[in-house]
């Protein structure tokens, strides 16, 4: 490969990691603190109140369990191959590539605007389903919650699984 093809490759490399940095900062900015879970019992919960809540809130494994068997629905923010290998039982496979050149993800037209809706990546640091939250709200989903946990704990518990592709939005 000559050296000035290269150097171009080298260069359009840097411009999208830089790119996809400064997309990332602009979604979560380093100070923006993470609402916490309030304390003590916000009364039984359904999908359309789950008690107390606001739009990007961190919830335990325990509360999204109660939102689960409410009816709340839920979307994977992971990897299409991560969610293959084992999700949520129902949930939709959304994740911030798929609002990318103006599209959306095919899973909003079958969710309301105003319910809540349960996200959830592999937990700990990853910030996926916070990415994914603030994409929501930018197109009229204000009611975002992030399973902190993750996926893992979720099937350790023993709660309900499934494998396979996404019914809707698989490419």
């Amino acid at each position: 490969m000559p050296r000035r093809s290269m150097v171009q490759q080298g260069i359009v490399i840097i411009f999208l990691g830089v790119a996809a940095g400064a997309v990332h900062s602009a979604l979560r900015p380093l100070d923006a603190p993470r609402a916490a879970l309030p304390s003590g019992d916000a009364g039984t919960p359904t999908a359309s109140d789950p008690g107390g809540l606001v739009h990007g809130q961190e919830i335990d494994l325990a509360k999204a369990w109660e939102l689960f068997q409410a009816g709340t629905p839920f979307a994977d923010a992971r990897f299409l191959e991560d969610y293959e290998k084992g999700h949520v039982e129902g949930a939709f496979w959304i994740t911030t590539d798929q609002f990318m050149n103006g599209k959306v993800p095919a899973a909003l037209d079958f969710l309301d605007k105003s319910s809540w809706i349960v996200i959830y990546c592999t937990g700990g640091n990853c910030d996926a389903s916070h990415n994914v939250a603030e994409f929501l709200r930018l197109v009229g989903f204000g009611k975002c919650l992030i399973m902190k946990d993750g996926y893992q704990p979720w099937a350790e518990a023993g709660h309900p699984t499934a494998i396979g592709k996404p019914e809707i939005g698989a490419p």
